[in-house]
């Protein structure tokens, strides 16, 4: 009865805690679960050491069956989990509370310990002197940075055009707009000029029958009519 697993993940350094009891497996509860308890099962499988242990919401998904163990109070340095002081029989804990182990020999770990090596190589290898661009990159970037500068240009000149689009469409409006206006207030100055003008005065045709304007031009007929009016 002290056979004991890791279920749960492909990690067979990391996952649920499960031991055989009875003819069944069965899981551990969380109950003072720690790094403890957990050197015990890494020990056990040839795992390492524990970097963390897990219980209720943590890292793997709830087990089957019966719960073994609870309330477990290892040192450490015993040889299974069956040795350590704890309930064994009739836990109250459920299948959500069952207890896991992350141990040093886990692929989990040796891929962060990978990582945190490339980047310390990274960091502690001197940099490279800095390589100069090959002639076919520079005319590659010369290349994109004409592109780049002609269509702004492009875009600054369809912004001016549509400016002075607008601007010569409201001045020929304006220009509609006077023209049609213009027409009528000639014909009103003119109108104006016409009723204040003087009316120039008709001659008489008569006058040029007036005699009495002058002695000289007299006709020597009336000459001959004396005050009376009588011939003489």
């Amino acid at each position: 009865h002290q056979s004991l697993r890791l279920s749960g993940d492909t990690d067979r350094c990391a996952g649920r805690v499960e031991v055989w009891k009875n003819g069944k497996w069965g899981t551990v509860c969380d109950d003072s679960w720690d790094l403890r308890d957990a050197d015990v099962v890494c020990a056990q499988l040839g795992c390492g050491k524990a970097l963390r242990v897990t219980g209720q919401g943590g890292l793997f998904p709830p087990g089957r069956g019966p719960v073994h163990l609870d309330e477990l109070n290892c040192t450490g340095n015993e040889e299974n989990l069956w040795a350590c002081p704890g309930v064994q029989k009739e836990s109250d804990c459920g299948h959500k509370e069952d207890a896991g182990v992350v141990c040093s020999g886990s692929l989990m770990f040796s891929a962060t310990t990978a990582g945190v090596t490339v980047v310390t190589t990274a960091l502690t290898t001197p940099s490279s002197p800095t390589a100069v661009p090959s002639p076919e990159l520079l005319s590659i970037m010369v290349l994109s940075l004409a592109v780049l500068v002609l269509f702004i240009l492009n875009v600054v000149l369809c912004l001016l055009y549509r400016r002075r689009h607008v601007y010569l469409l409201q001045q020929t409006r304006s220009n509609q707009r006077a023209s049609t206006e213009h027409p009528q207030n000639h014909y009103k100055e003119n109108l104006n000029l016409e009723e204040v003008s003087p009316i120039p005065p008709q001659t008489d045709d008569s006058q040029r029958y007036r005699t009495d304007l002058n002695p000289s031009v007299n006709p020597s007929a009336l000459s001959s009519f004396d005050e009376d009016g009588e011939s003489l």
